[in-house]
């Protein structure tokens, strides 16, 4: 019993993590996090430059 508690539990931080980290992508998808637009735009001509 005691290990399927903790299986349980193993289990739930595992999907805990997936969705906090599914929703920060999805906030920084919309540009709600702050620096967003630097990033985009560094990551942007990175791309440029690789494509180049």
């Amino acid at each position: 019993m005691i290990v399927l508690a903790i299986g349980f539990f193993m289990f739930g931080v595992v999907t805990g993590a997936f969705f906090i980290a599914l929703f920060a992508a999805r906030a920084y998808d919309k540009g709600e996090l702050k620096g967003y637009e630097d990033g985009k735009r560094e990551g942007f001509n990175l791309g440029r430059g690789l494509v180049d």
